[in-house]
This record gives C-alpha cells, sequence and structure tokens, in this order.
C-alpha cells in the first residue's frame, strides 16, 4: 500500500496544577473586580453627563423663552405702535402688525392687546379673531405678567426723569402657562416708542400679550438644536421617574408646571457595553481553564495530531484541484524508490501533460483553465486505486506513481490515462477536446533514483509530445541519446544565430495572372554536421532555448536589407507574439528597418492568431503604431483555430492568408470549391 508521509508528535504535560489554580483563581478576583470597578465608572459617567445635559437643556430653555420674547420687539417698540395702539386705535394696523404678523412671522398661537386699563380690545388665536369676552380668559392667565410689566413701566418713568437716561429697552415678562390643556410660552410686553417720534398719551401703555405653543415643531428644534432623542413634553413635575433626563419648567411663582424628558446619552455604559463583554469573556475562559485544564492537558496530544494532519493535508496537496502535491509526490517517490531496493519490486511513473492546453488557457483566461485543471484531476483520480497515487506537479503537468503487482502492466494505464483524458470536457464555455501526453518510466533497476525516475519519464514525455501527441511513450536509453543531440542542435543553433550563419530565402506571392505581387521571407539553417534543418524543427528549439526574439530580429534585419533589391514589393516578415509583447518592439522594428535603410512601407508584419489572445488593448495600441509606422499587418493561417471576423473589425488587418486546408481540397470537393 502507498501511505502520505508526516510525523506526529507529543502534547507536554503540565506539571504544577496546583500553582496554575491558584494562579488562574487570582486572575478571576482581579477580573471581577475590575468588572465592578468598571459598573462603578459608567453608573457615574452616566450620571454626570446626564446632570450636565439637564444643565444645558434648562438653560437652552431659558434662551428660548428670550428668543421669543425678542420676536415681538420690533413690531411693539415702535413710533407706529404708539400712534396706532395709545394715540388711537387703529383695528386694520392691530389686525395687519399684531394679529396677522405675529401668526405668520413668529407662529404665535394668540395675540391680544390691552389698554392702558388693562382691558382687552383686540385679539386673535388660532388664525381667528376673538370678542373681548373671549379674550378675558386669556388676560386673566397673564395677570401675573401684566403686574410684572406695570411695575418695571411705573420704574421706567421715574428713570426718564434721570438727565442721562438714554435708549428705551423692552419692558417684556414671560412665563410658561397651560391654557386649555395647551402649554404655552406667554409674553407681556409694553408698547413703547423707539426714535420718540410718538409719545404715549395716557397715564400706562399698551400691552401686548403674545402666546408660543410649545408644539411638535417647537420640540422638533429643540431636538434638533441640542440633539436629543425621544424630548417630549410632561405636565406638572415627572422628575422622580427613571431612565429619562428631566428639565424642570417654573412659573413666576417658582412652580414646577411641565417638565421636558428625553433619553440622555450614556456614554459610561456605552463604554461598558464595548468593554464588559470582553471582561466577561475573560472570566469566562479563566473560569472554564480552571474547570477543565487538567481534562485540556490530557486532550492535547490528540488534538495536536488532529491539527498536524490538517497541516500536513494542506502541505501535501493541491490548492486548485485537492490532489497529491509535488512535495507530497517527491517524497512518496523518495518512500517507492526505498522500498523497491529493499524488496526487489518494479513500480512505473507516469508524467502527463495536457496538449494544446495553454492555447486554450489564452484564448478563454485563466479561470476556464483552473476549471479544465480540477476536471482533469478528477478524471485521474477516478483511476487512482490502492496501487496508483496521482498527483499535480504544476502547471498542465499531473503525474501517477504506479506500484506494479504481478501481472500489472504500465502500458495499460498510461492508454487508459489517454482513453481518459481524451473524451470531451464539459466547460463553461461549451464542451472542449484536448487530450494528452504520456512518459513513462520503470523502475527496472532496484537502484534506480527518485530523481533519476522523473527525468527519464520527462524525457519519455518529451518524446511523447514530438512524436503527434496523446500517444504515450516508455523510456529506454536511446531517448537520452536523441535528447542530448537535441540539446547540441540548440546548442549549435544559438552559435550560429549569434554568428548571423542563418540564411533567408524568399517565396513569391503570385496571382492567378502570373504578376509577382509580394515575397515571403522564410529562414533557413544549414548546420555544419547534418545540413539543412527544417523550420518546423528548429523554430520550436529557438522557442525552448529562448532564442525566438533574436531570431526574428535577425530574420526582419535581413529581410530589411534584401527589400532594396525589390523596391517595388513588399516582404512578408513573421512576427511571434513573444516579440510582439516587448514594449519595445515598435521601435525596435522601426530602428532595424532605418538602419538597413529600407522603408517601412516595404516590410508585412506577419502574426498568427495567438497574438490575439493577449492583452487587448495592448495588441490593439502596438498593431496601430506599427501601422501608424508604414508597416502593413498580414493575419497568418486564417480560418482554423479561434480565428474570428471580428478581429477584422477590432484590429488594424490589412490582409488575411487563408489557411492551406481550405485549398488543398480545391477541385475535389464540392465543399471546398463553395467557401
Amino acid at each position: 500500500c502507498i501511505h502520505a508521509p508526516g510525523t506526529t508528535h507529543m502534547a507536554k504535560r503540565f506539571k504544577d496544577r496546583n500553582h496554575i489554580w491558584a494562579l488562574s483563581g487570582v486572575g478571576c478576583v482581579a477580573v471581577l473586580g475590575l468588572v465592578f470597578g468598571l459598573l462603578q465608572f459608567a453608573q457615574q459617567s452616566d450620571l454626570a453627563a446626564r446632570e450636565r445635559e439637564e444643565t444645558v437643556i434648562s438653560n437652552g430653555f431659558a434662551a428660548r423663552i428670550s428668543e421669543v420674547e425678542a420676536l415681538v420687539v420690533p413690531n411693539l417698540v415702535w413710533d407706529e405702535a404708539v400712534r396706532n395702539l395709545d394715540n388711537r386705535f387703529d383695528l386694520e394696523w392691530a389686525r395687519e402688525n399684531i394679529g396677522q404678523f405675529f401668526e405668520s412671522s413668529g407662529h404665535f398661537q394668540f395675540s391680544l392687546v390691552l389698554d392702558a386699563e388693562d382691558r382687552p380690545i383686540y385679539g386673535t388665536r388660532d388664525g381667528s379673531e376673538l370678542s373681548r369676552a373671549q379674550l378675558a380668559p386669556i388676560a386673566d392667565a397673564a395677570s401675573p405678567l401684566l403686574a410684572n410689566v406695570r411695575r418695571d413701566e411705573v420704574g421706567r418713568r421715574a428713570l426718564e426723569l434721570a438727565p442721562d437716561y438714554g435708549l428705551h429697552h423692552p419692558i417684556q415678562s414671560s412665563t410658561p402657562i397651560w391654557i386649555d390643556e395647551r402649554f404655552f410660552i406667554v409674553t407681556a410686553t409694553l408698547v413703547q416708542s423707539d426714535f420718540g417720534h410718538a409719545n404715549i398719551s395716557k397715564s400706562r401703555a399698551p400691552i401686548v400679550i403674545t402666546g408660543r405653543e410649545l408644539d411638535d415643531a417647537f420640540m422638533a428644534s429643540m431636538t434638533d438644536r441640542y440633539l436629543l432623542q425621544n424630548l417630549h413634553l410632561h405636565q406638572g413635575d415627572s422628575r422622580p421617574e427613571p431612565n429619562e433626563a428631566h428639565a424642570p419648567i417654573l412659573d413666576l411663582a417658582g412652580n414646577n408646571v411641565a417638565t421636558l424628558d428625553w433619553t440622555p446619552q450614556t456614554p459610561g455604559s456605552h463604554l461598558l457595553g464595548r468593554v464588559l463583554p470582553w471582561m466577561l469573556g475573560t472570566v469566562f475562559v479563566l473560569l472554564l481553564a480552571t474547570l477543565v485544564l487538567y481534562a485540556r492537558s490530557r486532550q492535547q496530544a490528540a488534538q495536536l495530531a488532529r491539527s498536524e494532519q490538517r497541516s500536513l493535508h494542506m502541505a501535501y496537496h493541491d490548492a486548485l484541484t485537492g490532489i497529491a502535491n509535488r512535495a507530497f509526490f517527491e517524497e512518496l517517490l523518495t518512500d517507492m524508490s526505498v522500498i523497491a531496493k529493499q524488496t526487489g519490486r518494479s513500480y512505473a511513473l507516469h508524467c502527463i501533460d495536457l496538449d494544446r492546453f495553454k492555447e486554450l488557457n489564452d484564448t478563454h483566461g485563466h479561470q476556464v483553465g483552473d476549471e479544465l485543471l480540477k476536471l482533469v484531476a478528477e478524471r485521474l483520480n477516478n483511476l487512482r486505486s490502492e496501487n496508483v497515487v496521482c498527483a499535480r506537479l504544476g502547471g498542465d503537468e499531473f503525474a501517477l506513481l504506479q506500484n506494479l503487482e504481478q501481472g500489472e502492466s504500465a502500458a495499460v494505464l498510461a492508454q487508459a490515462v489517454i482513453a481518459e483524458l481524451s473524451k470531451p470536457f464539459e466547460l463553461s464555455i461549451g464542451p472542449k477536446t484536448l487530450g494528452c501526453s504520456v512518459g513513462t518510466a520503470l523502475s527496472e533497476e532496484s537502484s534506480c533514483e527518485p530523481l533519476e525516475m522523473l527525468r527519464r519519464a520527462d524525457t519519455a514525455l518529451y518524446r511523447a509530445k514530438n512524436e503527434g501527441r496523446s500517444c504515450y511513450r516508455l523510456y529506454d536509453a536511446e531517448m537520452d541519446k536523441v535528447l542530448l543531440s537535441m540539446r547540441r542542435l540548440k546548442e549549435d543553433l544559438r552559435a550560429d544565430l549569434a554568428a548571423g550563419a542563418l540564411t533567408m530565402v524568399y517565396q513569391p506571392q503570385v496571382r492567378l495572372s502570373g504578376e509577382v505581387v509580394g515575397l515571403e521571407a522564410l529562414v533557413r539553417w544549414t548546420h555544419a554536421e547534418q545540413g539543412p534543418i527544417s523550420s518546423a524543427v528548429f523554430v520550436p528549439f529557438a522557442e525552448e532555448a529562448g532564442l525566438i526574439r533574436a531570431l526574428g530580429e535577425f530574420t526582419l534585419r535581413q529581410a530589411a536589407t534584401d527589400s532594396l533589391r525589390w523596391p517595388h514589393l513588399k516582404i512578408a516578415v513573421n512576427i511571434s507574439a513573444t516579440q510582439l509583447q516587448e514594449p519595445s518592439f515598435v521601435e525596435q522594428a522601426k530602428r532595424i528597418v532605418e538602419e538597413a535603410g529600407a522603408s517601412p512601407r516595404n516590410i508585412e508584419i506577419e502574426l498568427t492568431e495567438g497574438v490575439f489572445f493577449r492583452d487587448e488593448h495592448e495588441t490593439r495600441a502596438t498593431l496601430d503604431a506599427l501601422h501608424e509606422a508604414g508597416f502593413s499587418i498580414a493575419l497568418d493561417d486564417f480560418g482554423t483555430g479561434y480565428s474570428s471576423l471580428s478581429y477584422l473589425q477590432r484590429f488594424p488587418v490589412d490582409k488575411i492568408k487563408i489557411d492551406r486546408s481550405f485549398v488543398t481540397a480545391l477541385g475535389q470537393d464540392p465543399k471546398a470549391d463553395a467557401l
């Protein structure tokens, strides 16, 4: 059987339990004392905040009375008021400047005018004029105010006899009064001259009584001004009521006729609400610790083991697919190698690589690629048995480790993998078929080391991919010779490319009439020992060896130089997606052509559809810059893969080259003719 690698550790035991109990007890007492102190602090803080609010609102209500008094002064300390309310009584003037004005501008619910004998001569209430009999109860209710005003009036007359007497100041008296179950701020104001152009004709001046009700609008203004909550008016003294703040409203006699009540702020309780749960949590934890500490010490070993298993699972499993990862696989391969040496049993290592995965990933994004990898892992996991473990080594590369029992064949499992992964995958973008290549290595010798096994399986995988894909290859020693030969070829290509030993040939582009309209630049490599080598061989070598950019630069430079031989023709040069991704590619291409003495208008940049799978914004910007510099753009192999007519609309493409697969059957297949 194949087992996961890992280790377990035993938990340490507590030696001095009595000491821990004592410390826990002291800690609990300390926390309880702290909680009690916090409760006292919160209570005192709330009380202080409440008293502060009550003082502020009491002063604020007194200020509101002063504001109400100030509203009537301009219309009553006025020469015109003396003329029309004392020298003579003008009813229309009183209606306009007393009744209507105070109701509309001051929001007073009632106003009445008293003559020198304190008898009502005019008044309104809630927008309606009242008779003298209807005004009498209001005048009676305001009698304490009248007494104050008349007393101050007598004092004023005495002051007026002084030679240094200055400006007239209003004589007013206000008090809150309940009238017909409605609460008013009632103000009595003496009618006076402002600039002295009119004088009181009688021994006493008229008095105007106004009433401003403490209605919802008044309460709302107090609420907004002082940021109160649930402000309301309570008739009588409500201060004994708990849980609310109270601002008493006193009349002239000092009687508590009403109370403003609201929900006070509780900063201490708010702070306690934030701190107390933590303190109670601490107390609970300490109490719980004192009760279960001994039991926990016996359970820790098991908990540590479970925690270690979770950590091992995360360390040895792939986060995306959930199957074993490379670290798990390499340790398991090491264990298998040791077992093979000790018992002489053999095992097989299968390296699996998905075909055309990069194309799918580049075209549809990493999200679709991840979706495919999960499905691949699921299918490989279905092939797993007691003697087979599957793992993801990274990217789109997977591996199977097979413990070969008697009669089992590595080839059967490899073929099963190819068959399983050749079936269509149902992705969010629709069904897709990719296939895979498999390289297999057998531990025929007990001395075969893990890293050597991986190398052999990778070598066999490389052979499978080079021989058509969707197949498997079993490692043999001959593959190493081929691989070594390929490595030498890559090094030789690097050297010849640096020495400029590659050559160019040009394939004409011909119309049906026989007219040559362009040339296609094709690079050729003649090896010093092996002779001519196909571009289908050495171009992939260049990509693997990181030489594709240097090869592309050589091709463009040579084509630009040779274009001087055919100034009336364009030369098409293949450019790889890797080159096009370089930020400096456009400037580099312009510089190469200029150094050759050629014109960009004689060069056609030939691309495959793979360039469009990159960042569309950057690709379009690069192609636009090339087009603006004078290069023309051709799209090669159009009609295969994911070719779309939308490319021709979104990108500055001048020419499309139809893939040869569409023309090879001309004259033989009616569908090809129609297309």
